[in-house]
C-alpha cells in the first residue's frame, strides 16, 4: 500500500509541477520522524516487527501529503468530504462495538477490553474515534440537510462509544480539549468584542 501510495503521489507530483508544497515545521518535523523510524530498522531487535511498523508510518506520510494537496487544491468540498468518511467511520465503529458489547457475559472493566472496533484494543478505538471528533464538530456547521442529521448523530455515538468502552486517557483528553476551547473561546471573546 505504501509503495502505491508513493508512486501516486510521484504521479500527481509529475501532472502538478506548478504547485509545490509549502515546507513548515510540521511537515520538516513529521518527515524527519518518519526518516529516522525507518533508521531504526538498523538497529531493531526484530526485524520483521520494525518493517511491519514502518511500512504503516510510509503509508500514513503519503496519506498525509495526499490529503495535504487535496486539501489545498479544494478547502471546502475536502473538508465536507473528510467529515463524511468520519461520519461513516463512526458507524461503522459502533456497529462493531455494538456486536462486541453484545459478546460480553459481564460488564466489567476486563470484560471491556474484548471490545475493540476495527482496531487491536479498546484504547485504540477509543482514541481513533476522539481524533475523528475534529471532523464531526466542524460537520455541524459544514453539512447540510440529512448529512447534518447524520453528523449529529454520529456525534453522540460518538461520545457514547467513549463513555462505555471506559478509555481513561481518550476522557481526559476531551476534558483538556473542552478547557482549552473554552480558553480560546473567552480569550477570542475578550479580543474581538463583538458589537452592541
Amino acid at each position: 500500500i505504501s509503495l502505491v501510495l508513493v508512486i501516486i503521489l510521484y504521479q500527481w507530483f509529475q501532472s502538478n509541477k506548478g504547485k509545490i508544497i509549502k515546507i513548515d515545521f510540521i511537515l520538516l518535523s513529521y518527515v524527519a520522524y518518519v526518516f529516522f523510524s525507518c533508521l531504526s530498522c538498523l538497529w531493531a531487535n526484530t526485524l520483521t516487527e520494525a518493517i511491519f511498523e514502518n511500512s504503516k508510518l510510509l503509508m500514513s506520510l503519503g496519506i498525509f501529503l495526499c490529503s495535504y494537496y487535496v486539501f489545498k487544491s479544494n478547502k471546502e468540498y475536502s473538508l465536507i468530504t473528510f467529515c463524511k468518511i468520519s461520519i461513516v467511520i463512526v458507524f461503522v465503529e459502533l456497529v462493531l462495538v455494538s456486536f462486541q458489547l453484545s459478546q460480553l457475559t459481564v460488564f466489567n472493566k476486563e470484560a471491556l477490553y474484548n471490545v475493540y472496533g476495527a482496531n487491536s484494543h479498546k484504547n485504540l478505538v477509543s482514541s481513533f474515534i476522539y481524533i475523528n471528533l475534529f471532523f464531526l464538530i466542524v460537520g455541524l456547521f459544514k453539512m447540510q440537510k440529512w448529512w447534518k442529521w447524520l453528523n449529529i448523530l454520529a456525534l453522540i455515538f460518538a461520545l457514547a462509544i467513549i463513555a462505555v468502552i471506559q478509555t481513561k486517557a481518550v476522557w481526559i483528553a476531551l476534558i483538556v480539549s473542552v478547557f482549552l476551547w473554552l480558553i480560546l473561546f473567552l480569550f477570542k471573546k475578550n479580543r474581538y468584542p463583538y458589537p452592541n
